[in-house]
């Protein structure tokens, strides 16, 4: 559809361009500073992996402009270091677990769901930073809560067959 290209679609090809290499990303100012973000932000994680700079510093020693480093992985990285990285994401981990665990148990449409919410997670993480929103947290839990329920007990299953 010609209008949701105009309006997401060049944007998303662009990042993906950004992430995976192809394209000249120099021709969109907002890729070439995303990619300075990201280069001073991995340097910075170097540095510093194991604690980090602490809480929100990315923004107060960057270099380039006072700004967000714009990734996820990266904004935590530089800030709270691999613990930060580990504490942050085990909870996607914990659902994919959960997911495999009950794929058997659950309708693969529940199964398709958690992992098309980690999948856009993890695309997420790329292009912007999540990790202080409280409402990625409530629905981490509630897609967690749904895998965990439906696959011991059928609680979801049971009510459409009513």
């Amino acid at each position: 559809v010609p209008v949701l290209y105009e309006l997401a679609g060049k944007r998303v090809m662009q990042l993906l361009g950004l992430v995976i290499g192809i394209g000249n990303i120099e021709d969109n100012i907002s890729n070439s500073l995303r990619l300075k973000f990201i280069k001073f932000g991995i340097e910075g994680f170097l540095k510093n992996p194991f604690w980090g700079y602490g809480e929100a510093q990315y923004e107060f020693l960057n270099p380039v402009v006072k700004a967000f480093s714009h990734s996820n992985f990266v904004e935590i990285a530089f800030n709270l270091g691999i613990i930060g990285l580990i504490s942050f994401y085990f909870p996607y981990y914990k659902i994919l677990k959960k997911a495999h665990q009950t794929k058997n148990k659950i309708p693969g449409s529940y199964y398709a769901f958690a992992i098309g919410f980690l999948v856009s997670s993890f695309i997420e993480s790329i292009a912007l930073i999540f990790y202080y929103d409280l409402y990625n947290w409530l629905i981490v839990i509630a897609v967690y809560k749904l895998i965990e329920l439906e696959g011991k007990k059928g609680i979801l299953t049971q009510v459409q067959n009513l």
